[in-house]
């Protein structure tokens, strides 16, 4: 899997999450299925390695596939999901990437979310 192939010693954790936020074409992206599987896979790849991973490229991939927008409940489950973890490990500046991005709602409630769950 490429979550074995992060701990490798001949790859870089950092070319894994370069591969991962891979522009999805518009056609898979409208499913939803892949645009849900690689937030899952960001989501464990930074959980598993922490501060070696590169957050702000992975909002970006979350925000150019319009993931906290997507028709499917579950992609924006899935984005939801991602910047707790990415928040976590990342503190505040995390909720900041997101200022303009999102509604004042949207971003509200991640942060309210946040704070009850730590």
């Amino acid at each position: 899997s490429l979550l074995a192939l992060a701990h490798s010693s001949t790859v870089d954790v950092s070319y894994v999450a370069l591969l991962a936020t891979k522009r999805v074409r518009s056609k898979e992206a409208k499913g939803g299925r892949t645009v849900r599987a690689r937030l899952q896979f960001l989501e464990n790849l930074s959980a598993e390695f922490g501060v070696d991973v590169a957050w702000k490229k992975i909002i970006d991939f979350a925000k150019v596939s319009k993931a906290f927008d997507h028709r499917d409940g579950s992609v924006r489950d899935a984005a939801k999901s991602l910047v707790m973890t990415l928040a976590t490990i990342h503190g505040n500046d995390v909720f900041k990437s997101l200022e303009g991005d999102l509604a004042e709602r949207q971003l509200r409630e991640l942060q309210l979310g946040f704070q009850m769950a730590n």
